[in-house]
C-alpha cells in the first residue's frame, strides 16, 4: 500500500461522522449549505493528494500484515467490542454507541427531555451501520471499526519514522515514569508529601499525562483521530505543504476537541516557525489563507454545537485550585518530559516540532478544564506522540543510547506494560457476551447513576444556545 491510499482512506474514515452531522443536526437549508461546503473541501484536500509527488512511500504487504495484526491485538487490548478488560469509561462509551444505533440523529436523551451536546465522531459510523443492518450483536462492529482507525494511525506513523516496526511498536511502552515514581513514594511511605500530594488522583488539579496504551483503555475514539493526524501533520510540515494538514486537523474536531487545540498549536507555531526562518517565503499564501477560510467557515456549526453545553466546565489556572502546585509541576515536567528532551535537545528528527511539544507540554498542566482536568490529559496526545516518536527515533539511531535513558524509560513501561497483560489475561473471546449496551436508557442516564448531575448535565444542549435556536434540526421533539 502506498502512503497516499493511507492518507485517503484515513480522511474519508474521520469524515463520514462529520458529514452525518452536518445533514442531519442542522436545519433544512442549512444542513444541505454546510453539507456541499463540507464535500467542496473534501474535493479540494483530494485534489491537493492526488497532485502530490511526495506521498509515494510503498508499505509491503508482509509490514501491512504486521500492521493489520498489531492493530487488532491493541484494538481487543482496548476494551473494545469487551473482549478484553473494559476501564469504567466503557459504561458511557457503550451507551453512546446505543444511543446512536437506537435513537434517531440528532441525539436526544429520552431520560432529559434535552438534546445531546457531545463529540460523537468515533460512534455515529458503527452506530448507523448496527442501526441500518438491525445487528442484535455490536461488538464485532465495534471492535471491527476500532482496528480499522488504530491500522490508518499505525499506517501513517510507520511511515513518519522511517518505515521502522521496532521503532513503531516502541512507543507504546513509552510513558508513565512518574506514576511510577508516585507509587514508589507512596509505598513507602515517606513525607515527602509536597509531592506526592500533586500526583495523587484525587487532586484538585489532577496533574496527569497518560501513556498512549492508557489513551487507549480510556479514550480510544481520541487517540485514534490523534493517531492519524498527527503524523499527517508532522510529514506535510517536514515538505513544507502547510495546506494539506487544515482540513484533517479539523476533522478531529467531533472526534476529539481537546487533541485537535493541541494538534493544531502544533500545526501553527511550527508554520509560523518554519516561515520566519526562510524569511515566509512561502508562495502559496494566499491558497493557504482562502483554504483556512474555507475550513473555519465549514466547521463553525460543530464549533457552536460544542460550545452550546447547559452545564458550565469547573475551569482556571492551577493557583485557584492548588496550593503549593509549583514544585509539584516541576517534578511532574522533569519525570514526565524534560528528562527525555535533555537527550533530545540535538536532535534533527522533527527538531521544530519536538520543541514546540515540549514547550507546550510544560504550559498545560498550568491550566484546568473539566472536573477531572481531561484538558491536561487530551490536548497533550498530540505533542507526547511526538516526543515518543522522537524518543524511538533516538534510541535506535543510537544503539538504544545512553543507560541513564534506558533505565528511565524502562521504569516509565511498567505502566504501559501493566496494561498490555490486564488486556492478555482478561481476554475471551466470548466476553463480548457479557457487555451491555443497554443497561442504561441512555448516556445521560449511565452519568446521572454512575458520576453525578454535574458532569451528566455537561452532556445537554442548552435550549438558550444559539446552536438550539437558530441551527438545531428539533425534527419532532
Amino acid at each position: 500500500m502506498r502512503q497516499k491510499l493511507f492518507y485517503q482512506i484515513s480522511i474519508f474514515y474521520l469524515s463520514i461522522s462529520t458529514l452525518v452531522f452536518f445533514s442531519t443536526w442542522l436545519i433544512s437549508p442549512l444542513s444541505y449549505l454546510f453539507s456541499g461546503l463540507f464535500v467542496i473541501v473534501l474535493f479540494f484536500w483530494i485534489k491537493e493528494v492526488q497532485v502530490s509527488d511526495e506521498l509515494l512511500q510503498e508499505i509491503n504487504k508482509k509490514d501491512v500484515f504486521i500492521l493489520v495484526l498489531a492493530s487488532l491485538i491493541l484494538s481487543v487490548l482496548s476494551g473494545s467490542g469487551g473482549f478484553s478488560f473494559q476501564s469504567f469509561d466503557y459504561i458511557h462509551q457503550n451507551s453512546k454507541l446505543n444511543d446512536i444505533a437506537k435513537s434517531d440523529l440528532p441525539i436526544y436523551f429520552q431520560s432529559a427531555n434535552s438534546f445531546a451536546t457531545y463529540y460523537f465522531g468515533y460512534y455515529i459510523p458503527p452506530g448507523l451501520f448496527i442501526k441500518y443492518f438491525n445487528l442484535p450483536q455490536y461488538s464485532i462492529v465495534y471492535l471491527v471499526w476500532t482496528t480499522l482507525g488504530i491500522f490508518l494511525g499505525l499506517g501513517l506513523l510507520y511511515v513518519c519514522i522511517n518505515r521502522s516496526l521496532k521503532k513503531l511498536f516502541s512507543i507504546f511502552l513509552f510513558g508513565g515514569v512518574f506514576p511510577f515514581a508516585s507509587s514508589l513514594i507512596n509505598y513507602f511511605d515517606t513525607p515527602l508529601k509536597l509531592i506526592t500530594s500533586g500526583y495523587e488522583p484525587n487532586t484538585k488539579m489532577r496533574l496527569s499525562f497518560l501513556s498512549l496504551m492508557g489513551n487507549f483503555v480510556y479514550v480510544p475514539n481520541q487517540i485514534i483521530p490523534v493517531l492519524i493526524v498527527t503524523p499527517i501533520v508532522l510529514f506535510d510540515l517536514s515538505k513544507r505543504n502547510y495546506i494539506r494538514p487544515i482540513f484533517p486537523i479539523s476533522l478531529t474536531i467531533f472526534w476529539s476537541p481537546f487533541p485537535f487545540l493541541g494538534l493544531l498549536v502544533l500545526y501553527g507555531c511550527t508554520l509560523l516557525v518554519n516561515e520566519y526562518k526562510s524569511s515566509f517565503a512561502f508562495v502559496n499564501m494566499k491558497k493557504l489563507i482562502f483554504n483556512a477560510f474555507l475550513n473555519v467557515l465549514t466547521f463553525c456549526p460543530l464549533l457552536i454545537y460544542l460550545t452550546s453545553g447547559l452545564s458550565e466546565l469547573e475551569m482556571g489556572f492551577f493557583y485557584e485550585f492548588q496550593e503549593n502546585y509549583i514544585p509539584k509541576w516541576l517534578i511532574f515536567l522533569f519525570l514526565e518530559v524534560l528528562i527525555f528532551f535533555f537527550f533530545l535537545r540535538k536532535t534533527i528528527f522533527y527538531r521544530i516540532p519536538l520543541q514546540i511539544s515540549v514547550l507546550s507540554l510544560c504550559i498545560i498542566p498550568l491550566y484546568k478544564i473539566g472536573l477531572g482536568n481531561d484538558f491536561c490529559m487530551r490536548v497533550s496526545m498530540p505533542f507526547l506522540l511526538v516526543l515518543y516518536l522522537c524518543l524511538a527515533q533516538f534510541i535506535f539511531s543510537n544503539k538504544f543510547g545512553p543507560k541513564i535513558l534506558i533505565f528511565v524509560l524502562l521504569l516509565g513501561s511498567i505502566q504501559p506494560i501493566k496494561i498490555i497483560a490486564r488486556g492478555f489475561i482478561t481476554f475471551d473471546i466470548n466476553g463480548y457476551k457479557k457487555v451491555s449496551y443497554s443497561k442504561f436508557l441512555d448516556t445521560y442516564d449511565s452519568l446521572i447513576k454512575t458520576y453525578n448531575k454535574q458532569i451528566a448535565n455537561q452532556y445537554l444542549m442548552d435550549p438558550n444556545s444559539k446552536f438550539y435556536k437558530y441551527l438545531l434540526n428539533k425534527g419532532d421533539s
